[in-house]
């Protein structure tokens, strides 16, 4: 069987880049068809890997050149997948409020699965804009039809198999789950772990569904010596309090480099604790995979693909003596214990030969 994971994005984001840039490589060491293919004006931040050129010029700040730029590249992208004949089964990227992905989905004699990343119109409503408003009215109706018309659901999480399940529920529609995933290396941390629990939150900027709020709100509740790194962007709203404690770290922006070093002296690896501002109580974060394949463990407010007696990710409240408590349970465990525990759940070539098969019976 021979696949085509494409996606077509206006304005690249790294995490998703990476993603689809390991799946290709994974695919190749595996010894599988499969090829993972980006569509966008942004050739800057696309590995030439992946990238697929498109002749339009990337959108100016205004309406009307935004709205050009929205048609014409989605004409490109459907001659282009049109024209993709060594393919037996396509796995596309949900777009939202796309008639262009309907109308191959209508065309196309073989199968095409969609590949759902979040709630399309929870998330569209959720900014509150009549904008948003429109485009979830859109994607209402557009949206429902390419599902009633794909072969298949594929959503990182069953949570979000189910929400897109629930959008045609008069319809039998199978689902596949395909976390997100690592391209795997055997190089975990060296251990420089001291006596006080140090604990990492890693972000690009700590946004309200990440929950730092709930962690900063919860000092005043111990007196437990701990370090708290912080690395990424902090917002004004949440800088006060982390001023006010010295045991919060702010790293800001940092290096991978860097982070490797901040890293090697923690217990810990935290992720978000507020997904239900998304209207999510599941996620597969990138972030969640990269703490792992280092042998660091992790403690999160939200379900992950982990089950429930995985040893090494822990849901729980955002209570920094629960947080503690956990680190100090796991603190004689070794990071290649960790790493190699986690494998057979983050590794990209294991997921996506697991699709694979799933998505050719």
């Amino acid at each position: 069987m021979r696949y085509l994971h494409a996606a077509l994005l206006l304005r690249p984001m790294a995490g998703i880049v990476q993603q689809m840039l390991w799946e290709q490589q994974a695919a190749q060491d595996i010894g599988l068809s499969w090829q993972s293919r980006i569509m966008t004006n942004n050739s800057n931040f696309v590995s030439g890997e992946i990238f697929v050129g498109n002749s339009s010029k990337a959108p100016k700040n205004n309406v009307f050149s935004m709205g050009i730029t929205w048609i014409s590249i989605r004409i490109a992208y459907l001659r282009w997948l049109r024209a993709q004949t060594d393919v037996d089964v396509y796995v596309l990227r949900y777009s939202v409020h796309d008639p262009f992905q309907l109308f191959f989905i209508m065309l196309s004699r073989k199968p095409v699965y969609l590949v759902h990343h979040t709630m399309e119109i929870a998330e569209l409503q959720s900014k509150g804009t009549l904008l948003g408003r429109l485009r979830a009215a859109a994607d209402t109706l557009i949206g429902k039809q390419a599902l009633r018309r794909a072969a298949g659901i594929v959503g990182v999480t069953q949570e979000l198999c189910e929400y897109e399940k629930s959008r045609i529920p008069a319809v039998d529609k199978p689902t596949f789950v395909y976390p997100n995933g690592v391209r795997y290396q055997d190089n975990a941390l060296l251990d420089t772990r001291g006596e006080i629990p140090e604990l990492l939150f890693v972000a690009n900027d700590f946004e309200s569904w990440h929950g730092l709020d709930y962690l900063l709100d919860d000092l005043e509740n111990t007196s437990r010596n701990f370090r708290l790194h912080l690395v990424g962007n902090v917002f004004p709203s949440d800088l006060g309090l982390c001023l006010a404690d010295s045991r919060v770290i702010i790293h800001g922006l940092r290096s991978p480099e860097d982070i490797r070093d901040i890293a090697g002296r923690c217990w810990l690896g935290l992720t978000s604790f507020a997904l239900f501002r998304k209207g999510m109580q599941e996620a597969c974060t990138l972030k969640v995979r990269e703490y792992l394949m280092l042998g660091l463990p992790v403690y999160s407010g939200h379900q992950d693909v982990f089950p429930a007696e995985y040893p090494h990710y822990r849901k729980g409240p955002a209570q920094l003596s629960a947080i503690v408590e956990y680190a100090d349970s796991v603190r004689g465990t070794s990071r290649e214990t960790v790493s190699a525990s986690a494998r057979p759940y983050i590794d990209k070539g294991i997921i996506l030969s697991k699709l694979a098969k799933k998505l050719s019976i």
